[in-house]
This record gives structure tokens, C-alpha cells and sequence, in this order.
């Protein structure tokens, strides 16, 4: 490989690598924000209200044969 070639690669290579890096970043943040919004839910939703979603969520999981 040549040295200009190289050069190039390295970085096209250290951009990639930022941007995942980025990426990576804002998924972790979205993470975090759904966390909190969902545990505010549960927080002010009464307990039969989200019990009732979460078996629904749960059982939709399970295949039915």
C-alpha cells in the first residue's frame, strides 16, 4: 500500500471511529432518557393501570402455537 494510501485510510478509519463513538453517545443518552421517562410513568400511574400494560407486554413476548 502506498504512503498516500495509507494516509487515507488511517483517516477515513479515525473518522469512522468518531462517528460510532458519536453514535454509541446518543444511544446511551437515549437509554438514560427513556429509563427516566418510563420510571415517571410507572411513578404516577396507578398500579393496576401498568400491571395490566406490563402482562400484556410480557405475554406478547411468548409465542402462541
Amino acid at each position: 500500500m502506498k504512503e498516500s494510501e495509507r494516509k487515507k485510510f488511517d483517516e477515513n478509519r479515525e473518522q469512522i471511529l468518531k462517528e460510532l463513538e458519536e453514535e454509541k453517545e446518543r444511544n446511551f443518552k437515549q437509554k438514560i432518557e427513556f429509563a427516566e421517562f418510563y420510571a415517571e410513568w410507572i411513578r404516577k400511574t396507578p398500579n393496576k393501570e401498568w400491571s395490566k400494560q406490563h402482562s400484556k407486554f410480557i405475554n406478547s413476548m411468548y409465542k402462541k402455537e
